[in-house]
């Protein structure tokens, strides 16, 4: 991943929904940032206790202001797997 290149480290996260769909093989996340992108998954990296996307900017965002974007009716079942 660019960002994690562009940061010299880090762990790279898969961000999505934790209760499995019978219909589907994922299940919607909910709402984003004020817009429901329909994400199934979302990646990020978490360094020096910072959480990375292409929407954060440079300087990234704490976990918990991260967390603040998301929708809070679906924050509790978010599930961050490493990838690394």
């Amino acid at each position: 991943m660019q960002i994690q290149e562009r940061l010299g480290g880090g762990t790279r996260y898969r961000i999505s929904n934790a209760i499995p769909d019978p219909l589907a093989e994922n299940f919607a996340m909910g709402p984003y940032r004020n817009t429901d992108p329909a994400w199934f998954h979302h990646d990020v990296v978490m360094h020096n206790g910072r959480v990375y996307d292409g929407f954060t900017g440079r300087t990234g965002l704490r976990k918990q202001e991260y967390d603040e974007l998301w929708d809070p009716n679906y924050l509790d079942i978010l599930h961050w797997r490493p990838l690394d």
